[in-house]
């Protein structure tokens, strides 16, 4: 910050030298320093034309810069996540380390819904089937070279579709509450 300031101040007080010599140049209407002044036009042309040339290599700076940017957040990126995963371990093994519970071990639960659901396998209808593959299960290959002797045990069980009576009889009589409140006192 420091060095900013110094640095604007000082080229502040360069231009306000440089108005006041234009000003002394022009009221004694001749030039202070001849000599001065043209080898400063000749380093102030040069600096043009390196500028006007250094337009394309600039323009190719640009890029370039913006992939180490890219490179530098994505090292940033990934050290810091390797620096929370260490902080990640380091604060369950001093979790584990103040614990009452060194080893955790699950016990029996107290519920005896849990505990008779607990018996059973999680499976659908679908897997319970003994002739229906799993997933887990290789699949095993075709063979084309013999024609299959086996006869399917797949049957169709034909489906009876509600008869016009039945669909009127359930949407003519819809339960009242006076009737759930009387089949609910006779439980």
């Amino acid at each position: 910050m420091f060095f900013a300031a110094t640095t604007f101040f000082a080229s502040l007080a360069g231009i306000v030298a440089l108005f006041y010599v234009k000003h002394l140049e022009l009221r004694s209407e001749r030039i202070l320093t001849p000599t001065l002044k043209e080898v400063a036009d000749g380093y102030a042309l040069n600096f043009k034309e390196l500028l006007a040339r250094s337009r394309s290599e600039i323009a190719k700076v640009v890029p370039i810069t913006v992939f180490l940017m890219r490179l530098a957040v994505r090292e940033a990126a990934l050290q810091s996540a390797a620096l929370l995963q260490f902080g990640e371990r380091k604060a369950q093994e001093l979790a584990d380390l103040v614990s009452h519970k060194h080893r955790f071990e699950r016990r029996e639960t107290k519920s005896d819904f849990l505990r008779h659901m607990g018996g059973h396998p999680f499976r659908s209808a679908i897997n319970s089937n003994s002739n229906v593959r799993t997933s887990a299960e290789p699949q095993k290959p075709l063979d084309i070279s013999r024609p299959s002797n086996q006869t399917s045990t797949a049957s169709i069980t034909p489906v009876t579709p509600l008869t016009p009576q039945k669909r009127e009889r359930k949407t003519k009589h819809p339960p009242t509450e006076s009737s759930n409140i009387g089949a609910g006192a006779e439980k």
